[in-house]
């Protein structure tokens, strides 16, 4: 039997349609606005309401406090709708930038509650884990980027500025020049005497692929690439997996209805083909279908996790949950990033180590031969 929460309808229709717009006064500065200020906000007001203090004051208080803070103009354009009578849903619906739509919806399921301070509070914790994940994927990437990064311009360098030194030395060899020798020569005459040709092709070359990658078609492509890449796909999956179990969960458990919180939930996720999946369960569950089967069908979905939402819809703990599979998954991920890192530590270092073999062969070589008579 299928879950079924209530909510405003209302109040969750207006902060998805005004996700789609900016506030024309704010537009500029709240893509500017940090996660960490709107922690900072969130921690505060939670605080100042448990406390006892008015939503009014609590935000005047808040405003006061990071006045050097471009969030201090969001904050007084929200305490100023909430003094003419509007409600905080509202208002923080009118600047989607700073306030995401799970924002919106989560607080306009408290204020009908009576537990404002109480999701609040797990706003900032789920902002925090969300840092604390994106953290991870930066620092997991880092390192192979970097040692990609650090080669290619090895390789540059010795091509545009070593192999140059060698050349008298190399033509008198002639024929006799290894092949690995006579093809880095050859790369480093045509580097050297077409810099302005092949500087301008991988400008134009770079230029269409990120064109490309702007288009409908390269945007999906990207987007099922990150699903199904090895290991990369592995990792992406249970990202994904983590955010949007994390905000269902958290949308179900304060009283969301089933259909807003899935579409909630797409919001969070930046890869076109999850929020085509999550538009398409949304549709199905309008018409009476169940979750479990919507997730059943997603191939970028474990089939754990598959099991796990079955099972708690037909029990109706599907709140607890979702928190409980996006918490297995989290640490999952860790124990992920941290054995593609120890993988892909060695592999690059033996990657490295053959680029610079080949690269030192291709000089030693030659001199050896002409040092020692075959020549």
């Amino acid at each position: 039997m299928a879950l079924q929460f209530t909510a405003a309808p209302a109040a969750e229709q207006r902060s998805t349609e005004n996700r789609r717009q900016s506030s024309p006064a704010f537009s500029f500065g709240a893509k500017k606005i940090s996660v960490k200020d709107r922690m900072f906000f969130t921690e505060q007001l939670a605080l100042l309401l448990e406390t006892g203090t008015a939503l009014h004051p609590a935000l005047v208080s808040i405003s006061t406090q990071m006045r050097d803070s471009l969030m201090a103009a969001v904050i007084d354009a929200v305490a100023e709708g909430v003094l003419s009578g509007k409600s905080l849903s509202e208002m923080m619906a009118e600047h989607p930038k700073v306030f995401s739509a799970t924002y919106v919806s989560l607080v306009s399921a408290s204020e009908q509650g009576g537990f404002l301070h109480e999701v609040l509070e797990q706003l900032r914790t789920m902002d925090e884990q969300n840092t604390e994940l994106r953290s991870s994927l930066i620092s997991a990437f880092s390192y192979p980027v970097f040692l990609i990064v650090f080669s290619l311009f090895t390789l540059v360098f010795i091509l545009l500025v070593v192999f140059p030194k060698f050349d008298e030395m190399f033509a008198s060899i002639g024929d006799n020049l290894p092949a690995s020798t006579k093809f880095l020569m050859g790369v480093s005459d045509l580097l050297l005497n077409n810099w302005i040709v092949v500087s301008g092709g991988l400008v134009l070359a770079v230029f269409g692929v990120i064109t490309w990658m702007r288009t409908e078609q390269g945007i999906d492509a990207l987007a099922r690439f990150k699903l199904t890449a090895p290991m990369i796909g592995g990792i992406w999956q249970r990202v994904y997996l983590i955010v949007a179990f994390r905000v269902l969960g958290l949308s179900l458990k304060h009283g969301v209805n089933l259909v807003v919180a899935v579409r909630t939930a797409r919001e969070i996720v930046n890869n076109p083909v999850v929020t085509r999946f999550f538009n398409d369960l949304a549709a199905r569950l309008e018409q009476g279908g169940r979750l479990g089967d919507g997730f059943t069908q997603a191939a970028w979905v474990p089939d754990l996790a598959k099991q796990m939402i079955v099972t708690a819809e037909d029990s109706g703990s599907l709140p607890e949950v979702m928190l409980r599979v996006s918490e297995y998954y989290r640490r999952e991920l860790d124990r992920l990033l941290l054995r593609v890192s120890k993988m892909i530590e060695p592999i690059m270092l033996v990657v490295m180590g053959a680029l610079v073999g080949f690269l030192v062969s291709s000089l030693i070589l030659p001199i050896f031969k002409m040092s020692s008579g075959a020549v």
